[in-house]
């Protein structure tokens, strides 16, 4: 409640049955793209009410693995440097802040952020992710070059 009701998210958006890291939220697109915002501005709502400390991203947005031996990691982890707090790094910087952050999800949801182009993509299909993950970096390939353009 203390974040579902001041983004305004329905009361379809919840924690699904599958409890965990993949198939743990249920939302719309709309409700998606709430949270994804909420988290691109740092905290902020829509309306620009904080909602979450500003402090805790950078805390999120960092490698919290560094060297740790992968073992048994999805497809989609592959191309990843590191993992935060709830999100993969697609990129890092030398002090291990993550500049381009994405959490795919086996079900089919992609949002991703990058903070270096002010972007958020949200990308979400009715698949699994192993059937999409091709088609999702050809599309975010086209959209960050655009976004470049």
């Amino acid at each position: 409640r203390l974040i579902a009701d001041p983004l305004g998210l329905s009361p379809a958006c919840r924690w699904g049955d599958k409890w965990g890291v993949a198939g743990g939220l249920i939302a719309s697109p709309d409700d998606y793209e709430r949270i994804l915002l909420l988290i691109t501005s740092r905290g902020l709502s829509g309306d620009g009410r904080r909602i979450l400390p500003s402090y805790i991203f950078p805390l999120m947005e960092r490698d919290h693995i560094g060297n740790a031996v992968r073992k048994e990691q999805p497809e989609a982890a592959e191309m990843m440097k590191g993992y935060g707090i709830g999100l993969w790094c697609e990129s890092l910087l030398p002090d291990g802040s993550c500049p381009i952050i994405s959490s795919p999800g086996a079900f089919g949801t992609l949002p991703r952020i990058d903070r270096v182009r002010d972007l958020a993509i949200l990308l979400m299909v009715k698949s699994r992710l192993p059937r999409v993950l091709d088609d999702w970096r050809a599309i975010i390939q086209a959209l960050t070059l655009a976004a470049d353009g």
